[in-house]
């Protein structure tokens, strides 16, 4: 059963992991060159299938405050997209990542400027 502490410590990694991402996102440093574990909370916020049906607004809301309404694939793009996205099965997700992953849904937008996602797929660092 879980502590207060276990609680504590769960909330103080949701909030790290949320803090770097946003780092990065703001930096524009592209994916390629994230945490691996940075890069699975993004992922499961992102197209996570086991986001109820009330959580699927934050998903999309989500996807337009990063990358737009016509999505993260710019020109040339679209391949390295698909190819992030199904890197890697999420299905056997902890609970503890869910969580992640709704925080940064909820928390996220409010962190990083509009479209700053844009270019995060790309081979190399942002300008």
């Amino acid at each position: 059963m879980p502590t207060g502490r276990d609680s504590e410590r769960d909330m103080a990694r949701e909030r790290s992991i949320l803090i770097a991402i946003a780092d990065l996102i703001g930096r524009r440093q592209a994916l390629a060159m994230w945490p691996p574990e940075c890069q699975r909370a993004l992922r499961m916020a992102l197209i996570d299938p086991g986001v109820s049906a009330g959580e699927t607004w934050k998903v999309t809301a989500l996807w337009r405050h990063l990358f737009g309404p016509s999505g993260p694939a710019g020109p040339g793009e679209s391949g390295r997209v698909d190819a992030w996205l199904a890197r890697e099965a999420i299905e056997d997700a902890v609970p503890a990542e869910h969580m992640i992953a709704e925080r940064l849904r909820a928390d996220l937008p409010g962190m990083v400027r509009l479209r700053r996602g844009v270019g995060l797929f790309g081979g190399e660092d942002a300008p």
